[in-house]
């Protein structure tokens, strides 16, 4: 049992990390999943590209208002690093 909780709290700081280091990278865009010129500190909103584009369904054209909007990519970001 004593292993099982050890594994958890490992998997869960490997997660924690993996969000943390995707906000990092959309916030100063380090180069990795996020180009320097696509930063958010370089004036691109971080929610655009998935937002805008790749939303279908019923429900696309609600998501797709969200785009761009400085609220939705504060709480996008902050959902990430936090």
């Amino acid at each position: 049992m004593m292993n099982q909780k050890k594994l958890f709290a490992v998997l869960r700081l490997v997660m924690g990390f993996i969000f943390l280091w995707a906000g990092v990278d959309k916030i100063f865009g380090l180069g990795f999943a996020t180009a320097p010129e696509k930063a958010w500190l370089a004036g691109v909103s971080p929610t655009s590209g998935f937002l805008a584009n790749a939303t279908e369904g019923p429900f696309a054209p609600f998501f797709q208002t969200m785009a761009h909007n400085p609220v939705i990519d504060f709480l996008f970001v902050a959902g990430l690093v936090l």
